[in-house]
């Protein structure tokens, strides 16, 4: 049988934020050359979806990879889903600026002995070698949001 706990909750909210490219949600954002703040868009989130959107940091908040893991299941289990800004994400992207991803599942994989977290996630990217929808590790997607300022966007 299959060993994975699988926790996609493909909401309409979250399956219209996958749907899109990156020249819709800069579009939708008013992102500039300047770029786009994590500020920026969970104000735009929370406008769209009218849930309430909050930027949080596992820097400043000194967040474990659990704290990680929690808050992004807490907002996927209401139906949201989560923006992560990543600078690298191993084996797929690096980037000198920081990037966002769009985080829609998760699912624990209970062959291994640590019942291992893992994300599923949409890279809206421009660049067909970077778009699409891929999965990602628990400890990885930690690892990626960390390398750049921390920042992820999430409904509390």
């Amino acid at each position: 049988g299959d060993h994975r706990d699988l926790h996609s909750f493909p909401t309409r909210r979250s399956s219209d934020l996958t749907s899109h490219n990156q020249q819709w949600f800069a579009n939708q954002l008013g992102t500039t050359s300047a770029g786009t703040s994590s500020s920026q868009i969970a104000t735009t989130l929370a406008s769209l979806t009218g849930e309430d959107y909050s930027v949080a940091n596992i820097k400043t908040s000194n967040q474990t990879e659990a704290d990680l893991y929690n808050n992004i299941a807490n907002s996927l289990r209401l139906g949201c889903a989560v923006v992560v800004n990543v600078k690298t994400v191993p084996g797929r992207y690096t980037s000198s600026s920081g990037h966002f991803m769009v985080v829609h599942g998760s699912f624990i994989d209970m062959a291994y002995p640590d019942s291992s977290v893992y994300f599923t996630y949409t890279d809206p990217h421009y660049n067909d070698n970077y778009y699409g929808t891929f999965t990602l590790s628990g400890a990885s997607m930690y690892d990626a949001i960390d390398s750049n300022a921390g920042n992820y966007v999430r409904v509390a």
